[in-house]
């Protein structure tokens, strides 16, 4: 299932008719969204505009995050792929719940790192070493898996379930969860938890997560 699929798939879900995309690049995912009203937010255009539909802020997700805030504006689906960071990821999420009701839907984008070189912080550190070591892919996710054990502990009130594919998509929405998902959690991780399977993905078959969020939603 290709991220837009995914997207599509959750926005029948929850009937979405807004929807925010954080970190929007050349469009290959906003443009193939099928949500009456769109919104891209990126500092940096990286298509043209006349081909683009929707409304689109060029500028960063802080500064777009505070003047939306500010309108008291909702989305019914919103996808963050910014910065590839988990500081950036970690703030992005929790400006976005801001910008949520009972029903919103939040994925985050890139949670599942290929390999060690895609997750490093330096996305020019990534790419070089790739192509010393040979590597096909050109792929970089950033540290952005280092959020989950945050989200684990420290908001309950939202459930999350990990599609494993296309690098990985985090769906979040608002069902209280009793405890964390795994036992002894903390708060740091780094690439060897990774490794060893100790961070809460919480993963899911797109099928099970529909049936989760339709019992969350009805």
């Amino acid at each position: 299932m290709k991220r837009y699929e995914l997207i599509n798939s959750l926005a029948l879900i929850n009937n979405a008719t807004t929807y925010l995309e954080v970190g929007v690049e050349n469009g290959e995912t906003f443009n193939k969204v099928e949500i009456s009203n769109k919104t891209a937010v990126d500092p940096i255009c990286g298509f043209e505009k006349q081909s683009f539909v929707g409304n689109f802020y060029e500028m960063t997700s802080d500064k777009f995050f505070d003047e939306a805030i500010s309108k008291n504006l909702k989305f019914d689906l919103i996808f963050l792929d910014g910065l590839h960071q988990w500081e950036f990821a970690m703030r992005d999420f929790v400006n976005a719940t801001l910008l949520s009701h009972k029903k919103t839907i939040i994925i985050i984008d890139d949670v599942y790192p290929s390999d060690y070189f895609s997750q490093l912080r330096s996305q020019s550190d990534c790419l070089n070493f790739k192509k010393a070591a040979n590597h096909i892919d050109r792929n970089w996710m950033g540290d952005v898996y280092k959020i989950l054990p945050l989200l684990n502990v420290l908001f309950t009130q939202w459930s999350f379930f990990t599609i494993r594919s296309n690098n990985g998509q985090t769906v979040l929405f608002q069902l209280p969860r009793n405890a964390p998902l795994i036992e002894n959690p903390k708060l740091e991780s780094d690439f060897e938890d990774f490794l060893y399977g100790k961070l809460p993905y919480n993963f899911s078959s797109y099928e099970d997560l529909e049936h989760h969020l339709k019992l969350a939603f009805n």
